[in-house]
């Protein structure tokens, strides 16, 4: 990421909501960014609990969060699980920058979990966004 230009890096604007759930202020900032230079609407939270509260607030239609894995009050784990109470289509695409073996209890171990290791580019980070949006 360091260096790297934030720019629009799909061609075509995207239309859906990402809910962004991150602890670090500069990283939540800048995937929130990106993602908004990307055409989704984008609403953010700096932890879990706040993240389900957003969730909950019917306010937004959100079709994927993107959440770290380790965080104060509200791991991306148990966010994930009460989110999917709710609604079990939403997507997931977790990020860490902690190795995917040492990650949350093996969170990022489990089949068909979505993953970006920290860090990332910015290509790789929207290019794994739209992989996961365009899956059926």
């Amino acid at each position: 990421m360091k260096g790297e230009k934030v720019e629009q890096v799909n061609s075509n604007r995207c239309s859906e909501s990402v809910l962004v759930v991150e602890d670090s202020h500069d990283l939540r900032e800048l995937m929130s960014e990106i993602l908004r230079l990307n055409g989704y609407t984008v609403i953010h939270a700096c932890d879990g609990e706040e993240g389900y509260a957003l969730f909950n607030s019917d306010s937004y239609n959100i079709s994927l969060v993107v959440s770290d894995v380790l965080m104060p009050k509200l791991s991306g784990r148990q966010l994930r699980d009460r989110i999917r109470e709710k609604r079990p289509d939403v997507k997931f695409l977790f990020v860490s920058g902690y190795a995917a073996q040492d990650s949350n209890e093996g969170l990022i171990a489990e089949p068909d979990v979505d993953f970006v290791q920290k860090p990332f580019t910015i290509s790789d980070f929207s290019a794994k966004v739209r992989e996961i949006l365009d899956r059926k």
